[in-house]
């Protein structure tokens, strides 16, 4: 008998120290797989999905990864994986919802900034050799993201995701009842 339970996760090989020109776009890239693909176009379908099965999804994204994750009853597993494959495969990374999604990201930045796990970790990376990646900014914010347009962002946003969500950069962690 297997687990109730059944969960995915997706780790790629790229985080905050491959942003490129516009800090923060790995984690904005994380915020934006999850509105939909081309087979799955409803931003929330996905989490829809989940909610019916008593699930949950996340993603955090770091200095040289960034990852994905859901879990859910077993039962709507199977369909999950689809979507969750899908958000990979074939984003769409619509440019309606990127003004939503900005806020999303800099709404996470000013919560971080009281905290004193960050503020430890800023102090750290102050002291850092200022040419290497660790010493900038990571996590993104309207600054960051505003000074260029949506058009520039999304072809931005579009060429990091062509160059680092690539199948050799990418790993899979599937755990399910089901047989493979």
């Amino acid at each position: 008998m297997g687990s109730a339970r059944a969960s995915a996760s997706m780790s790629v090989g790229s985080g905050s120290f491959n942003d490129g020109d516009i800090m923060g776009l790995a984690h904005f890239c994380e915020h934006m797989l999850f509105l939909g693909s081309k087979t799955f176009s409803k931003p929330s379908e996905f989490e829809t999905h989940l909610d019916n099965y008593f699930g949950i999804t996340n993603a955090f994204t770091e200095p040289e990864k960034t990852t994905f994750y859901f879990e859910l009853g077993a039962n709507g597993f199977e369909k999950a994986l689809v979507m969750f494959s899908r958000m990979f495969a074939e984003p769409l990374f619509d440019m309606e919802f990127m003004n939503k999604e900005i806020d999303a990201v800099n709404s996470e930045h000013n919560k971080n900034l009281n905290q004193d796990i960050w503020k430890e970790n800023e102090l750290i990376k102050s002291l850092s050799n200022p040419k290497h990646p660790y010493n900038k900014f990571h996590t993104g914010n309207n600054q960051t993201f505003r000074q260029v347009s949506l058009e520039a962002l999304n072809a931005k946003l579009k060429e990091y995701y062509q160059k680092y969500y690539i199948p050799t950069n990418m790993k899979l962690v599937v755990m399910s009842k089901s047989n493979i």
